[in-house]
């Protein structure tokens, strides 16, 4: 593939691909349960767009107090669970809040002689905290089952964005059963509801298993709709399908769009909307006729909504971004998602997944200079290399110096600005296995009064796997599908692929690049290649310059071809280097692939040639991002 040429100059202005999640209007993530009680209270969750102190809010999306009832009189509870990645994207903590329905039989009567149900789902709310109009909801969620009891009451709501049926405004997101079986329902489809209207996704979803599933529900303004699903599930991993238009490779995913035609009034009442945010049921505290039982039961790790309509490629983004080896804060401009300072009285401790963001000081000034952090890496991370990038949140004028020191190891103080970043290259020297020292220190040359910080990461480097010579961490012999893909960022290595044989003669690692990566730095990709062979590859020497255990395999960034061997003996380690402009912004691919299908061998004892099938296994991938060099570059290809 051709590429065309570029002058990149080590020293120009970053480059900026906005974050994803950088304009989401409301981002939840049910992280922790403050005073441990197991129960959810009124303050315990908050918009981590603007947490505000730790005593009162300083955003409008307000909580209100749980809703419950006799049946459910402390609403939603906190489980631990596992740390689920269904779109092997950024992990939050192994925390969830469970919804029940409590399903009584239904033996009373209400004032007008109709059946009611006993069921209730206790959710929560928000005021003022609903979006008028197009929006796009991203879940993850699990769910155990659903809960209806006739034709009416068919529903899973997870989040109503300010739905009613009398003025039908809002929506409401949540799951349709596949059929008629009320709580004995096992799949169902992933559906919106708005303005007396439905479009009902076509993909079916299982209860008991984790989802990240993006809804856009967008206003086509002649009085119709549309609704576009992408979804991805904890076993997705060699579903491999084909993607929407406009894409830039085809992911796995699921994906399903809907158009509801003009002239329905989906979204003519939309000035009537209310503006309130239910998270968990239709209507909550409430036990009368077909509203009663249509909520959510089960676990919900996040849930984060747009006043706009994503793209296909964004909504891949907001499920699949992978995570770095630290990331700390949403990328919005704002350090509202952090703690104010007189709130915090300990050093932050970053674990892997980073939350709570509220336990993190969200600045520092003359009187606290130093921002002191303890960061866990994740595996071998510790072993390379890595970008520490700090961006400054948006506000006043003034230069803040700023000097970073890892494990003790002091690096060149640099300024920063409001709205802007700096970044440093953090040698692989200075970091350590389990938890690193690291601290941001304000210098007294500083104009600027304070720094509120938008985001801090450490990032740019990844591997899967252990680098020790066995790949026993990597248990998939045999991908069920072609190509074979992984995705970084999702840390079950279990799920990985072995190695290449020669009926699976593939394997893809697919990544996330941003772009400020993708067009200033070099990556060197490494591995090693053990555990070569073929049946009874000892019994045989080959006819076409092929060695006993050493097979040909060669290594492919983005489709273009950057390294070959004819082979290399068990043990041996390879390094190839990917210059400056080979990844794009976005998703990348690095493969690995065994170009033959097998090899033909001679019979040493009857000199007779026989086909035979062959192996090459490996025992790590590590991707390594390299510092910026000195001067000018030129690539030119």
């Amino acid at each position: 593939m051709k590429r065309l040429s570029f002058l990149a100059l080590a020293a120009v202005a970053q480059f900026a691909l906005a974050d994803v999640f950088s304009d989401a209007k409301h981002y939840f993530v049910f992280e922790e349960d403050l005073n441990g009680d197991g129960l959810l209270q009124a303050d315990e969750v908050r918009d981590l767009r603007h947490w505000g102190t730790r005593d009162s809010y300083t955003h409008t999306a307000q909580a209100s107090n749980i809703v419950g009832n006799d049946l459910q009189p402390n609403g939603p509870t906190w489980v631990e669970t596992k740390v689920a990645q269904p779109g092997r994207g950024l992990a939050y903590t192994g925390t969830a809040l469970r919804f029940t329905v409590d399903n009584r039989a239904q033996t009373d009567l209400d004032d007008s002689g109709m059946v009611k149900t006993n069921s209730c789902t206790a959710g929560f709310q928000f005021d003022n905290a609903s979006i008028t109009g197009t929006v796009t909801v991203l879940m993850r969620c699990r769910m155990d089952s659903f809960n209806s009891f006739d034709a009416y009451n068919d529903h899973a709501w997870l989040v109503n964005n300010g739905e009613n049926w009398a003025t039908a405004a809002g929506s409401n997101f949540g799951f349709k059963p596949n059929s008629q079986t009320g709580a004995n329902s096992t799949k169902g489809y992933p559906s919106v509801y708005f303005g007396r209207s439905e479009l009902c996704s076509d993909i079916s979803v299982t209860t008991n298993v984790w989802y990240d599933i993006g809804i856009v529900l967008k206003d086509t303004g002649d009085g119709g709709a549309e609704a576009f699903y992408a979804v991805h599930d904890e076993g997705l991993d060699q579903v491999y399908t084909a993607a929407p238009a406009g894409l830039r490779k085809p992911q796995n995913f699921r994906f399903f769009s809907k158009r509801l035609e003009a002239g329905r009034g989906a979204f003519t009442n939309e000035t009537k909307h209310i503006t309130t945010l239910t998270i968990g049921a239709e209507k909550i505290g409430y036990r009368g006729y077909r509203a009663a039982n249509k909520g959510f039961a089960g676990d919900v790790q996040r849930i984060v909504m747009w006043d706009r309509a994503l793209s296909s490629n964004e909504l891949v983004e907001a499920i699949c971004q992978p995570a770095p080896s630290i990331r700390l804060g949403i990328e919005d401009g704002s350090a509202g998602e952090f703690g104010v300072r007189s709130d915090i009285t300990e050093t932050y401790t970053a674990q892997v997944p980073e939350l709570p963001l509220h336990r993190m000081p969200s600045s520092v000034d003359a009187a606290n200079p130093d921002l002191d952090l303890n960061v866990k890496l994740k595996g071998d991370h510790y072993k390379l290399g890595q970008i520490l990038r700090v961006k400054a949140a948006a506000g006043a004028s003034g230069t803040t110096w700023l000097r970073p020191t890892v494990n003790g190891r002091a690096l060149e103080a640099k300024a920063l600005q409001p709205g802007r970043d700096a970044e440093w290259f953090v040698k692989k020297d200075f970091l350590q296995s389990g938890v690193n020292a690291l601290k941001l220190t304000r210098l007294s040359s500083s104009t600027a009064s304070s720094l509120a910080f938008d985001v801090i990461e450490l990032t740019g480097s990844w591997v899967l796997g252990t680098d020790n010579s066995n790949n026993g961490e990597f248990s998939v012999e045999n991908c069920t599908v072609t190509p074979c893909v992984h995705y970084v960022g999702n840390w079950n290595f279990a799920n990985m692929q072995r190695g290449i044989p020669s009926s699976y003669p593939k394997l893809t690692l697919r990544f996330f690049v941003p772009e400020r990566f993708a067009r200033r730095h070099n990556f060197v990709f490494r591995g090693r290649a053990i555990s070569q062979g073929a049946s009874d590859a000892d019994r045989w020497v080959t006819d076409k310059g092929v060695k006993k255990n050493q097979y040909p395999f060669m290594i492919h960034a983005n489709g273009e071809k950057i390294w070959e061997t004819s082979g290399i003996p068990n043990g041996t380690s390879y390094s190839v280097t990917i210059p400056a402009g080979t990844f794009v912004p976005g998703w990348n691919e690095i493969v690995i692939e065994n170009p033959a299908k097998g090899y033909t061998f001679v019979d040493e004892t009857s000199g007779k040639s026989i086909w035979n099938a062959c192996w090459i296994c490996f025992d790590h991938h590590t991707l390594e991002i390299q510092p910026i060099p000195n001067g000018t570059m030129i690539l030119m290809r």
